[in-house]
Formats: C-alpha cells, structure tokens, sequence
C-alpha cells in the first residue's frame, strides 16, 4: 500500500531537520569456543542521519546502593524505517554540525514511541550526567 502523500511530504520535512549524524548500536553476548566465555560484542543497528531534541525535559536522581546518579530524559529521532531498534540499545551522536559539543554524547534507549502515521522515529532516551 503507497503512503499519503502528506506522510510523504512530513517524512522529507522531517528529514531535512536531522542535522545529526547519530549510531544506534547494542551489546550482545557472545559465546568464544576457545576461551569458553561470553565475550561482548557491538552490534551497529543504525547510522545516518538524526537529531536530538527535548520537549519535557525531565530529570531523575535514582539510587543504586550507596550511588546517586542524574538522569536527563531526551528524544533521539531518526527516519522511519525497517531498523530494528529496541529498549537498551544505545545512540550516540556522531557528528553535531550546529553544536558540536553534541558531539560524542551517549543516551541509553528506553522506549520506542511509534504512531502508526508517523513522520520520525522517536527514541525515549536517558543520558546519565553525574
């Protein structure tokens, strides 16, 4: 089935604000035969273009044993496609033309907002600051 038109238009509008260059990768585990251990391995989901954004910015101080750490709450937005990202994958920007202190900032994905008609990819995101 062809799109609408106007979801069309909405998603090369929306593509032409991604300024960002972002990866969206995850950690598997790997068993090695030889040394008999899982081993980590990084697993590129996604690169092209993104951006970064807040509307609500929300921020969180939850505790782990005697460690309090700051979450700040951000959207990641990508285009739409057939990549499958999920929950505990991690972006980082790769490349901030308008602010490169953007630049190498990394953000664990923690929901996927999908809309049936939508015109972006809207990542959940936290980016643990302190």
């Amino acid at each position: 089935m062809a799109l609408p038109s106007g979801i069309r238009a909405g998603r090369r509008r929306a593509l032409r604000n991604m300024p960002d260059e972002i990866a969206v990768y995850r950690i598997e585990s790997v068993w090695n035969a030889e040394t008999r251990l899982y081993e980590d391995t990084e697993v590129t989901v996604y690169v092209g273009p993104g951006q970064v954004t807040t509307y609500e910015p929300q921020e969180s101080r939850p505790e782990a044993g005697a460690h309090q750490f700051t979450l700040q709450r951000y959207a990641v937005k990508i285009p739409v496609t057939d990549v499958d990202v999920q929950v505990t994958d991690l972006a980082v920007v790769l490349k901030a033309p308008y602010w490169p202190g953007l630049t190498g900032h990394e953000y664990t994905i923690a929901g996927l907002h999908a809309i049936s008609r939508g015109i972006s990819q809207r990542l959940l995101t936290n980016e643990e600051v302190a």
